[in-house]
């Protein structure tokens, strides 16, 4: 038994291409032609006539034809699912994004609370060291306080 048209027709796309997906697109969309030829035809067509099809249609450069429009629909295809999913992406990140801010905001605060308490007793404590050393000096930093003050 010879080998089927449409055999004969996927090996011409699977050589043609060498990525798997493009090859098997391309021939579905030439299958797609095929059908709308075979529709057109007054009478279902005869095996003559599918190989005679099959001899014009399937020549190089429709066999690149056809892969070119697979890749323009893989491409299409690539382009709307990336879009759709690119908006997903972004709600996700921007879900964990507030999540992490207000826990990272709730330890900013409370850090920055400490910090700001250690911050003034640490100048408190500086600057009572500063006058204790002062007044063993012999300066009097009250009197010169009055002084300033009028």
């Amino acid at each position: 038994m010879p080998k089927p048209f449409h055999s004969i027709a996927f090996e011409h796309f699977t050589t043609a291409t060498p990525d798997p997906l493009e090859a098997m697109m391309a021939f579905g969309l030439s299958m797609d032609s095929e059908s709308k030829w075979a529709r057109l035809q007054p009478a279902w067509p005869t095996e003559a006539k599918y190989r005679n099809y099959h001899h014009v249609y399937l020549t190089p450069h429709e066999i690149q034809g056809y892969i070119a429009e697979a890749r323009r629909v893989l491409k299409q295809f690539s382009d709307n699912l990336i879009e759709i999913e690119r908006a997903n992406f972004l709600s996700q990140a921007l879900r964990e994004y507030r999540q992490f801010a207000a826990v990272g905001d709730r330890r900013f605060r409370f850090a920055g609370v400490l910090e700001a308490i250690m911050g003034a007793f640490a100048w408190t404590v500086i600057l009572i060291v500063f006058a204790i050393v002062l007044a063993w000096s012999g300066i009097d930093i009250l009197e010169y306080y009055r002084r300033a003050a009028g």
